[in-house]
């Protein structure tokens, strides 16, 4: 694990607001409507899709399943944009099955801990492919200390 500044990131894609006992059924809806409408976003930047964990709000997660694209992309109806400035985070290369990406986070928040690093809910998970295979991912926990 290491520590990196990623730059500013233009994310569209489609929103989940959810309980955490939902988001294993609304997760993947938003993925599937994503990747039905991939061509309505035509100025990726990266070959993969990109999850963003937004916030926790009284047990509502807030996540965006979408594409990271270039400044300027017109956010299709049904979409939201979000924007996210330079910062850094923890990264982790995550190679394992889709089903343990949550278990690695684990890993990235212990370890923060146990270095006295200040992680936040602010989570970003890079590689995903239509279909969901199990692909390598490059994970993100903002540091915010």
């Amino acid at each position: 694990m290491k520590v990196v500044t990623l730059p500013e990131i233009t994310l569209i894609g489609i929103e989940v607001k959810a309980h955490w006992k939902e988001l294993h059924q609304k997760i993947p809806a938003a993925w599937e409507q994503l990747f039905t409408r991939k061509e309505e976003l035509t100025n990726g930047t990266t070959d993969t899709y990109t999850e963003i964990s937004v916030n926790v709000k009284d047990e509502i997660y807030t996540q965006i399943e979408g594409a990271e694209v270039k400044t300027g992309q017109l956010v299709p109806a049904g979409m939201t944009s979000l924007q996210i400035p330079k910062q850094s985070y923890l990264h982790f290369h995550h190679t394992g099955p889709l089903t343990e990406i949550a278990e690695s986070f684990g890993k990235m928040y212990q370890w923060a801990e146990e270095n006295r690093m200040a992680a936040d809910e602010f989570k970003v998970d890079r590689g995903y492919l239509p279909g969901l295979p199990d692909s390598p991912h490059d994970l993100y926990i903002r540091i915010t200390e």
